[in-house]
């Protein structure tokens, strides 16, 4: 069964953003993206965030490599208090974006 997402356009050159904020947002979302990364036993995640900088998540175990475009710090927000339902309501909304969902979920 193949999972249909509902059509919308895509943006990877989302705005960097940058300054003193910029790097006091990096330090506040740090953990949430730590607890992430202890989440993924298989596989790895390629994430550019929104300051510009990559961060890799996973990569303990042979499986896919997906790319991650954090577009908004709440996205991570969203992610860790809502799930899949608050990572679905984020994409809808523009706050992360990637080239290949399939592998991403896999």
């Amino acid at each position: 069964m193949s999972t249909q997402f509902p059509p919308r356009s895509t943006s990877f050159d989302a705005p960097v953003s940058t300054g003193i904020w910029a790097a006091v947002k990096a330090w506040c979302f740090a953990p949430i993206l730590t607890r992430m990364d202890r989440g993924i036993a298989h596989g790895t995640i390629e994430a550019r965030l929104p300051d510009g900088s990559i961060r890799t998540l996973g990569d303990r175990g042979a499986g896919p490599v997906a790319i991650l475009h954090i577009n908004r710090w709440n996205a991570l927000l969203r992610m860790a208090s809502g799930g899949s339902v608050g990572g679905y309501e984020g994409w809808e909304r523009g706050e992360w974006d990637s080239p290949d969902l399939v592998a991403l979920f896999e």
